[in-house]
């Protein structure tokens, strides 16, 4: 069991690192990707390495900063996506060996709200079914080996280029790759989990273990006729809705870092 539980440890920390770095990357900060790339790269277990290039959650402000960056570079602006800032991956392709980290998986993911509800925190909680779908592409890792920066900085660019035709789509039309402009994405045939009756029985057991017992002890504290434990019993669950609200109300992007956001004078 201590050996199992000890192995479990280590695969969660590797599963998934995130590297983000600006373009206006330090030597330390290059440092610092380079290092933890050639660590977890020589590691002998399974990873995934997580790359979000655009570095920041989108939101009205950081969208319009990023529009008008891409035309002081005489870039044609994305519809839909942030500029993406190339270092950090062009940094990790070039310290990553080919025959151990054989491909790369560019997902593109869309929300329906029309079928659904938002994509959040509070759509969850409240218990608000989200539509979401994912485009997959598996690309080679040995086809970028060997680039110069330069080109695996316009790599990342055309690549970008392509997921922002791939979201117009999408929200035009409902479907990622029908009436696209780009032939070269197929129209792969969608795969949709089914729903497991074993997920749903485990998410009402683990509720009932922990609802049945405060429930019991919120019910005997109201009916103990005692004036602190009826205000305990009252002050409680008001407190933690207050602070679950507040936790919901930080998660949103626009309550997020200024990263990406134009600076004020």
């Amino acid at each position: 069991m201590a050996r199992f539980l000890k192995a479990i440890k280590k695969t969660c920390f590797l599963i998934v690192v995130v590297v983000v770095a600006p373009d206006s990357a330090s030597t330390h900060s290059k440092f610092v990707i380079l290092l933890q790339v050639q660590i977890h790269g020589d590691y002998p277990d399974p990873m995934v390495l997580l790359i979000f290039a655009e570095g920041t959650r989108k939101t009205p402000e950081k969208f319009k900063a990023s529009q008008e960056f891409a035309l002081s570079r005489g870039m044609e602006p994305f519809k839909h996506h942030l500029v993406p800032r190339t270092k950090g991956f062009v940094h990790t392709i070039r310290t990553l060996d080919p025959e151990k980290v054989t491909a790369i998986y560019d997902v593109t993911l869309g929300t329906n709200e029309q079928e659904g509800h938002p994509a959040t925190f509070g759509s969850i909680m409240a218990g608000k079914a989200t539509v979401a779908e994912a485009y997959v592409r598996r690309i080679e890792t040995r086809t970028l080996h060997g680039k110069t920066e330069a080109e695996l900085e316009q790599f990342v660019m055309d690549l970008y280029r392509k997921k922002d035709d791939l979201m117009d789509n999408y929200l035009s039309t409902g479907s990622f790759t029908r009436d696209g402009k780009d032939p070269s994405f197929e129209d792969f045939p969608s795969l949709e989990p089914p729903a497991r009756l074993g997920s749903l029985l485990n998410v009402l057991a683990l509720n009932f273990l922990v609802a049945a017992p405060l429930v019991r002890l919120l019910l005997s504290m109201l009916s103990s006729g005692s004036t602190w434990q009826v205000a305990l019993a009252v002050a409680a669950p008001a407190t933690l809705f207050a602070v679950m609200h507040k936790m919901l109300d930080m998660t949103k992007a626009s309550k997020g870092s200024t990263y990406g956001a134009k600076k004020k004078d």
